[in-house]
């Protein structure tokens, strides 16, 4: 941890990350130009990959929202297939701050369910489906702790956004979907909680959810849950 935090390099490539998920979030063209040729070794994907692997929870979190914001830019998505791909994301889908592994999540949602090897990867879409669940949770707990402060607040609030957002993408696979109207929780979930689905009502029923930013997502999934394949046809 702080040997590593102490390196120069490992301080330089932080700053270097956070502009660009800056960038990307802002200025998505020369974000991606940014990601793909603006550092100084010119592989910022590489680089990328030494945030992932540094082990430093600062640098793993500037690595997540990276992969998050650059997910969502069309130009930017074929940079990160390898990562997705070569299991690269998997230190941050386990690592313990919500808000890393909710990035990663919404990444590999994103770049997997485009590609045809991941998206037939049941395995693999059951443990992003799992992810997004727990995220879910994320705001009942942080409801309950005490001296929960704002930032750790703000943290819950976009973890959960996230949750649904890879919700979203996931539910549009039938076995998915399936598994959630059938009352689906994660192996290992405690008796007393609820099912994903009733999760997501819990949350649509929320005072002014229709306000907030995950509104539409939770729409979608519900859309989703609804139609069949049979109603499509």
């Amino acid at each position: 941890g702080e040997g590593i935090y102490d390196t120069n390099d490992l301080k330089t490539q932080m700053k270097r990350g956070q502009l660009t998920a800056s960038l990307l979030a802002g200025k998505p063209d020369v974000g991606t130009w940014s990601l793909k040729h603006g550092w100084s070794d010119g592989s910022g994907v590489a680089e990328l990959k030494e945030l992932i692997a540094s082990d430093f929870p600062i640098a793993m979190s500037i690595a997540s929202e990276i992969v998050s914001s650059a997910s969502s830019v069309e130009s930017s998505r074929p940079l990160l297939a390898t990562l997705v791909s070569e299991g690269t994301l998997d230190d941050l889908l386990i690592h313990p701050d919500a808000d890393v592994r909710s990035g990663a999540a919404s990444c590999a949602a994103k770049i997997g369910l485009a590609s045809k090897a991941l998206s037939s990867d049941d395995s693999q879409v059951m443990g992003l489906l799992d992810v997004a669940i727990e995220l879910l949770e994320l705001e009942v707990d942080a409801s309950i702790a005490p001296g929960a402060n704002e930032s750790s607040s703000k943290t819950e609030s976009t973890s959960m956004d996230r949750g649904i957002e890879v919700m979203a993408y996931l539910a549009s696979k039938t076995f998915v979907k399936e598994k959630i109207v059938n009352g689906y929780r994660p192996k290992g979930s405690p008796s007393e909680r609820k099912t994903a689905l009733a999760r997501l009502v819990d949350i649509a029923c929320e005072p002014n959810s229709g306000d907030t930013q995950m509104a539409f997502g939770i729409a979608g999934i519900f859309n989703l849950l609804a139609v069949s394949i049979e109603t499509l046809r």
